[in-house]
């Protein structure tokens, strides 16, 4: 979609901005940071070549939960998160563990971009930046929801983390932390407004799933 690839060329050019614009040789250096950027290629490329028909929303909202400062404070901790680079170009707050660390930022990083896509192409029609519900709105429970209730939310955190990770930037991981804490507060909001919605549809889906973590939370 042409939004989407949007976004993945403003960020590449963010995180290639907050390493240092005279400094590009020394960011392709490390393996881990060249993988982020050719994962963050593959989705331009693939959201510029493709547009899927069931991921566009058709429906009209009947029912919004207002959320104030939401995307505010998530735009800012996302904007944290994008100045990672900065930090690890400068040897500046890093996290311990080096290249481990960064390895494990990747699996993270790659497995949550790819949980979130998978669960918005699963949500189709209904998907919406917004806690709502749309028209002939109905309860989706396959794909990656068959275990967890949240899929996106989840893929969206691991995202955030594992960026911040593969440049051991203890900024950004605050601010991944800060982002999560985010989502866990609009998974309540949205948990209440299933729950009114689907009443006992809703009751059996929720006590047969957890909300992020299979089998834990």
């Amino acid at each position: 979609m042409l939004m989407t690839s949007l976004v993945m060329l403003i960020v590449i050019g963010a995180l290639l901005t907050a390493w240092g614009w005279n400094r590009w040789r020394d960011f392709f250096a490390h393996p881990a940071r060249c993988a982020i950027i050719a994962v963050f290629l593959i989705r331009f490329a693939h959201s510029a070549t493709r547009l899927h028909p069931n991921m566009i929303s058709k429906g009209i909202d009947k029912k919004r939960v207002r959320e104030r400062g939401f995307f505010s404070l998530l735009y800012l901790g996302g904007l944290v998160v994008l100045a990672s680079p900065y930090f690890d170009a400068n040897r500046l707050w890093l996290l311990p563990g080096g290249d481990v660390i960064r390895y494990l930022g990747l699996a993270l990083f790659v497995f949550g971009l790819g949980l979130a896509h998978a669960a918005q192409a699963h949500l189709g029609r209904f998907f919406s930046g917004h806690v709502t519900l749309q028209t002939d709105h109905r309860l989706i429970t396959n794909g990656p929801f068959t275990v967890i209730r949240h899929p996106r939310y989840a893929g969206l955190m691991m995202f955030f983390l594992g960026l911040a990770l593969v440049f051991r930037s203890a900024v950004g991981v605050g601010a991944g932390v800060f982002c999560a804490l985010l989502f866990l507060g609009r998974i309540r909001r949205e948990d209440a407004l299933l729950a009114r919605e689907f009443g006992d549809e809703w009751a059996a889906y929720s006590q047969r799933t957890k909300r992020l973590l299979p089998g834990i939370y």
